[in-house]
């Protein structure tokens, strides 16, 4: 095999945001014991909340001075980026949340309106208080265990084999990992079959610019004609779901060649074109297909009926003037050709003739086998949740942008015993597939899953130090007091500046691998090293970096908002920049807002739990407000994540090893509703919702408070697959179901010692579905 391209720095920065684990290059293993520089570099990445498992230590104990002190560097970037710590935080009010309660209104007006004056030049300076040391009982600590090469290349496999979407920020590491491999990893890792329709067309655009003598690995898989959009759509770099449009490049003339080829060689060419007939007649002004006529005479025809505004046929046309004439007969043939068709209209076909509803199921059942996964999963949660009386309906459309459309619910109800019939079909289809898949023995499935969603569309979904699909809930720990929200972005700059959609990797060196070093660094504390950290975003060409002394910042304001209400969701109170601390509640406070961040900026709330639950306070939701209108996606950096705090007062503002969450904020949009709690059941329900905010009006909370209330109640009443119930049919399909995890092979639950946990989003996707 070719010598990789991959470098140690890279692999151990993605093994350790993916799978917690460390590649250790043994071949420079050494007879001396380095147990001290090992315990140091230990004792300091527990702070951030870390520990090695013992297998790493006892690896990492016999490698050279030169190769440990090389490697810290890679690992404190690589943590403290995953939790937020990799930024100075600074607030308005520096000795947050202590200083709250003694500024008295007049200070605290004076300073808002002498900072909004300068334009957020002029800050308070106070003398700085001594903090205590964070009391809080031992927070838990993330293990980091040993990986393999295997391990690194794997994680691209499975999201190869996904059988649903990827995050932009996974399309973009693919990407990377296509650019960068050899030919023979290549050949090694790329699967046989790609499920996902999206994934595929990113394959082979990435392949086609830089491997393009490997494209035939996976252009066999390209069938149709919405196949070869997507492969253009990626080459031009646009929204491979198609919900968006494009602006399509200039092809090259063999290019061109190679689109028209795959477009001429597509099955029902006619049928697919006419579902999206803008982008194709836009992408033909780009192909020039005329120049081809006589050796792509398909391709030719169909864009000239197009630029002609001829009809084209529609298999969607066929069926609606079936179900017109009340053809059931007529309906049930069509649908059975495309049983993914059948299985997304089945409800409001049973709707169309409620009389034949033994004749519709019997001919779903025999096309269920035929359906996909995540469809077969979605008709089961549906159909379970189908005649539970709830005021609205919501769905998310499809796209790059997590947006939720809510609707009234005015679906009239079904027989309970034709939904069962719906959702044990589907099941038995599922268990049959599942069958087929490697045994897994004795399985214990933790029922704490039953609240957490299967991560099934993840194209929007954000970057996030644990991953969770959107509508999952999880609980709080009981010794949680307070919840301390975090924001953090820094300004805008133009002129030579980077995309802020996330790049390909991290260009980064080795780390030292031997004793030839003539200088050894000693390890310094995480903190000692914050300034210097850049994110791991990818290559970056001469041509993007940009000249330093040309670019300008334009002001960026990011606000962090917490609305409070009661069970009914009727308004109680919110903190925000326009009411820095609540009047009425005890512990609620804003640590003081920002208007400009040259260097980066931070705001802080905190929200303390027994006293909201003596106020009647049941959910808390908190909203990301970008002020001055930038999309999240044109800001170099923006995050918003929380700590669970047991003390109020004691601990540095910001305690990396309290970071339960961190999400970073990229969507083209200006308002995000991370997450809700429901205080009186101590959970947490994971939103990662964008809105788009009101041109009319001012982009705070008060602008925006009834959204926020219709889209928080949507997501925690809207029925979602449950990974519970896909792992549990797994294990009935090829394993032994067991009750006690002390009896079991495996163990799936929320655990980082568990066998399969919800963050482990590829391998779900890939072996799972």
């Amino acid at each position: 095999m070719a010598p990789s391209n991959f470098t140690l720095d890279a692999i151990n920065t993605i093994l350790l945001q993916r799978e917690h684990k460390l590649l250790v290059d043994t071949s420079f293993s050494t007879t001396v014991d380095n147990q001290q520089i090992v315990l140091t570099i230990l004792k300091n990445i527990e702070d951030l909340g870390f520990v090695f498992s013992q297998e790493l230590f006892d690896v990492l104990r016999f490698q050279s001075e030169g190769f440990l002190v090389g490697l810290y560097p890679t690992l404190v970037r690589a943590l403290t980026m995953m939790l937020g710590a990799h930024v100075k935080h600074r607030p308005f009010y520096q000795n947050f949340p202590q200083q709250m309660g003694s500024l008295t209104e007049l200070d605290i007006f004076m300073n808002a309106i002498v900072h909004y004056w300068t334009n957020g030049k002029w800050q308070p300076e106070y003398v700085g208080i001594s903090r205590l040391p964070l009391q809080d009982a031992q927070p838990k600590t993330r293990m980091i265990g040993i990986g393999t090469l295997s391990d690194f290349h794997q994680i691209f496999t499975r999201m190869m084999q996904s059988k649903g979407s990827l995050s932009v920020t996974d399309q973009a590491l693919l990407g990377w990992y296509l650019k960068t491999a050899n030919a023979d990893e290549l050949q090694v890792g790329m699967p046989d079959v790609i499920p996902s329709k999206e994934i595929l067309g990113l394959l082979v655009a990435s392949l086609l610019k830089a491997h393009p003598d490997r494209v035939d690995l996976v252009e066999r898989q390209v069938k149709t004609a919405t196949d070869v959009l997507r492969i253009a759509t990626s080459l031009s770099g646009g929204d491979i779901s198609l919900a968006d449009n494009t602006r399509y490049r200039s092809f090259s003339r063999s290019e061109r060649r190679y689109l028209l080829d795959l477009l001429n060689r597509c099955n029902q060419l006619e049928e697919d074109v006419g579902r999206y007939p803008g982008k194709w007649k836009r992408l033909g002004e780009k192909l020039h297909p005329g120049d081809y006529a006589e050796q792509y005479p398909l391709a030719y025809g169909v864009f000239t009926k197009i630029r002609n505004g001829e009809k084209l046929y529609s298999f969607a046309s066929d069926v609606e003037s079936a179900i017109r004439q009340s053809d059931l007969a007529r309906v049930l043939t069509l649908l059975g050709e495309r049983p993914g068709v059948f299985g997304r209209r089945l409800d409001f076909l049973t709707r169309c003739f409620p009389a034949d509803l033994e004749q519709i199921t019997t001919r779903f059942a025999i096309v269920a086998d035929q359906i996909s996964s995540p469809v077969l999963l979605q008709l089961i949660a549906h159909f379970k949740h189908r005649n539970i009386e709830i005021p609205t309906r919501s769905f998310f459309p499809k796209g790059n942008v997590a947006k939720v459309q809510v609707v009234e619910n005015s679906l009239p109800i079904l027989p309970a015993s034709f939904c069962h019939r719906v959702v044990q079909i589907c099941e038995d289809a599922l268990r049959a597939r599942f069958k087929s898949k490697s045994p897994l023995g004795k399985v214990y499935v933790d029922p704490i899953l039953k609240d957490i969603v299967v991560p099934l569309a993840q194209r929007s979904a954000s970057r996030t130090l644990k991953t969770f699909a959107r509508g999952s809930q999880f609980d709080l720990d009981d010794q949680v007091r307070v919840l301390r929200a975090f924001i953090h972005w820094k300004n805008i700059t133009i002129e030579g500046e980077t995309p802020k959609l996330p790049k390909e990797a991290l260009d980064l060196d080795d780390s030292l691998t031997g004793d030839e070093t003539p200088l050894i660094e000693p390890i310094q504390d995480w903190r000692a090293m914050v300034e210097p950290i850049e994110a791991f975003n990818g290559p970056m060409d001469a041509s993007e970096a940009g000249n330093p002394e040309l670019m300008r910042q334009i002001r960026t304001d990011v606000d962090l908002s917490l609305g409070l209400y009661d069970a009914e969701w009727n308004y109680l109170e919110h903190i925000s920049y326009t009411n820095i601390r609540s009047q009425d509640f005890e512990g609620l406070y804003h640590s003081g807002d920002i208007v400009d961040a040259p260097e980066g900026a931070s705001e802080f709330i905190d929200l303390d739990i027994p006293s909201l639950l003596e106020n009647h306070v049941r959910y808390a939701v908190f909203n990301v407000y970008s002020y001055t209108r930038q999309g999240f996606n044109e800001i170099p950096e923006c995050f918003f994540g929380w700590m669970a705090r047991e003390e109020i007062d004691s601990g540095e503002i910001f305690e990396p090893k309290t970071v339960v969450n961190k999400i970073d904020l990229a969507s083209p949009t200006t308002i995000c509703l991370p997450v809700v709690f429901d205080l009186d059941q101590r959970t947490a329900t994971w939103m990662d919702i964008s809105l788009r905010s009101n041109p009319n009006w001012v982009n705070n909370f008060e602008a925006n408070w009834n959204n926020v209330v219709l889209i928080s109640k949507a997501m925690l009443e809207i029925p979602k697959p449950k990974l519970f119930d896909l792992l549990m049919l797994n294990v009935q399909a090829r394993g032994e179901v067991v009750d006690d995890p002390k009896q079991a092979d495996r163990t799936f639950g929320l655990d980082e010692s568990d066998d399969l946990t919800p963050f482990q989003v590829e391998r779900i996707l890939a072996d799972f579905m």
